[in-house]
């Protein structure tokens, strides 16, 4: 509420009451026995009504002034604001407990004004307790304001029901979207997983294709080199690091000659072919 004494925006209170009677009310039958409904809403922005009813024999009402609440937040000690003390007059009679206290017209004490019940209304145990003189509507008056509050009452459902609509609406859309999202997330999420399938396929097959073709070149290298090693002599791969070939016109060089006289050269029939090179007797080429 703001800091200004009124009741601009004071929206309609609806409410339950539980009736109480004292005992000599309860002497003379004068006990509310049906459920006792309250309304409370300002006439402008310095007048409050209250209207209590249990719609058959009994109504009361009475209107207060800014003055009149503010007057009676210092006769209960209440050490608020005037803002404070109607935030917690509204949740009082919105949320709190709710009373009414009815005295018949037979046992009011003198100057009494009029006085013929009082609404209670407190928040929790503790706290303050408010309590709002109310008086007997008589005749037509109390048809009027059962009529009143009635109309308010059905007003009120009206707008309620229709925010209630709305939010079902609201409510409605926001679950097409919804679901309309999810089914392009698990659109889009299926395409991923299509997309990460191929990769992972597309991956594994790159790897196989390099290791078959990386395996025979290993194994032809390895063979090659295997038979090169066992084909040729020892003696010839240790002695001879490379041989002339005559039909080039090249002549052997003293450096491939034996060390000593003594070694022999091992006749062509004996010699191991080896592969790719064409062995051939010194001595043939010097006949």
């Amino acid at each position: 509420m703001s800091g200004e004494k009124g009741f601009e925006n004071l929206e309609p209170i609806f409410g339950e009451a539980e009736p109480e009677s004292d005992a000599e009310a309860k002497s003379k039958s004068e006990v509310l026995s049906r459920p006792v409904l309250f309304y409370v809403h300002a006439l402008d922005s310095i007048h409050l009504e209250i209207v209590v009813s249990d719609f058959l024999s009994h109504t009361f009402n009475q209107m207060f002034t800014v003055f009149d609440l503010d007057q009676m937040r210092y006769d209960i000690g209440f050490g608020g604001s005037w803002s404070e003390f109607l935030d917690y007059l509204i949740a009082s009679l919105s949320l709190g407990n709710v009373k009414l206290t009815s005295n018949p017209p037979q046992v009011l004490p003198i100057h009494s004004d009029g006085i013929h019940a009082k609404l209670i209304a407190q928040k929790s145990k503790g706290l303050p307790r408010i309590a709002l003189p109310l008086s007997k509507v008589m005749s037509f008056s109390g048809n009027e304001a059962m009529a009143d509050f009635s109309l308010a009452l059905f007003r009120a459902l009206k707008d309620k029901q229709k925010k209630s609509i709305k939010e079902h609406e609201c409510f409605l859309q926001m679950k097409g979207l919804l679901s309309s999202e999810k089914e392009r997330n698990e659109s889009l999420q299926k395409q991923l997983d299509n997309l990460s399938f191929v990769k992972k396929r597309k991956a594994h097959k790159s790897k196989a294709s390099d290791k078959s073709s990386f395996v025979p070149d290993s194994a032809t290298n390895n063979n090659t080199v295997t038979v090169s090693e066992t084909q040729l002599p020892s003696s010839v791969s240790e002695t001879q690091p490379s041989i002339a070939n005559p039909a080039d016109g090249e002549k052997p060089s003293n450096d491939t000659q034996p060390a000593k006289a003594s070694q022999k050269v091992a006749p062509t029939s004996r010699r191991a072919r080896t592969r790719g090179v064409s062995l051939k007797d010194v001595e043939d080429d010097d006949d």
